[in-house]
């Protein structure tokens, strides 16, 4: 929910002005001392949206969204809502790929770290912090390369 009120700010925040509807949910809610709920969001975006010929939105690592409450879902349903206005870019492991099939144009690309790219990032990780450049340059060049082998090997295109 408050990824949704994040997007709701950020929209309001590129108009050059605020909103009626804005300023009464904003005064009934702090009147209250409460947060907007989901169908205030929901509305209040659809609103805001209106005044914009296009959003470009990006949602970064969908999979790290929490599960509990519905999260993913809730959030999706809302955007599904905006997608006549909106351009989404949504970016998470493969298994959130089967949350975005409610979207008619969804394009998915698949992309990965290159082996040689996350071993070159983790030997200079390890030329950079002191305490791990002692350990791997002091005659001890076998754990140098066993720390770099087993992330890059868990790193798995991440």
């Amino acid at each position: 929910m408050d990824i949704l009120r994040s997007i709701l700010k950020h929209i309001v925040q590129r108009r050059s002005f605020v909103s009626d509807e804005i300023r009464e949910l904003h005064k009934k809610h702090t009147t209250r001392e409460t947060l907007l709920t989901l169908k205030d969001v929901g509305i209040a975006l659809e609103s805001e949206s209106s005044h914009f010929t296009k959003i470009f939105l990006v949602v970064d690592a969908l999979d790290e969204c929490p599960t509990s409450e519905h999260t993913v879902e809730i959030l999706l349903q809302q955007l599904e809502n905006l997608q006549h206005k909106v351009q989404l870019m949504i970016t998470g492991r493969p298994f959130a790929d089967g949350y975005l099939t409610r979207f008619a144009s969804l394009a998915i690309r698949e992309i990965g770290a290159r082996h040689n790219d996350l071993e070159l990032f983790v030997r200079g990780q390890l030329n950079l912090d002191q305490g791990l450049r002692k350990l791997t340059s002091a005659g001890e060049s076998t754990l140098g390369e066993l720390i770099v082998q087993k992330v890059v090997d868990k790193a798995k295109g991440m």
